[in-house]
């Protein structure tokens, strides 16, 4: 078989949650896929066995997220839904993420000392 430039691709779940050292390289190919207009699918299947890769140890994981979360859950009020999106935010600071973009804003207005929170309306390309 042949690639077909002209064609929708699912990305399987390993092109997604790529571990290291591949990750860099799905990374790119994602990028260049994605500049080249592709159009690109996911399955809930997908969803779900990212969900479950992600929420198991792993040795690649960083632990630092975690510590970020419960430094944020003793600084800020936090509760039910809420620490779900705390926990974002902790993944960002852990990684050196600035920015959200969100359909969510106002859920994220605590966080605003921490990230800049985007809305669709704020993407000018």
């Amino acid at each position: 078989m042949m690639w077909m430039a002209d064609k929708p691709i699912l990305l399987d779940t390993n092109v997604l949650i790529a571990t290291a050292p591949s990750h860099i390289q799905a990374h790119e190919l994602l990028e260049k896929l994605w500049a080249a207009r592709v159009e690109l699918w996911i399955s809930r299947q997908i969803v779900r066995e990212s969900i479950a890769v992600v929420s198991r140890q792993q040795t690649f994981s960083q632990p630092q997220v975690t510590e970020r979360l419960l430094d944020l859950l003793n600084t800020i009020p936090l509760g039910g839904g809420q620490i779900h999106d705390a926990n974002l935010v902790a993944t960002m600071l852990v990684y050196g993420i600035p920015q959200l973009l969100t359909y969510n804003a106002p859920d994220f207005a605590r966080f605003s000392t921490l990230i800049t929170v985007l809305t669709e309306q704020e993407i000018v390309l």
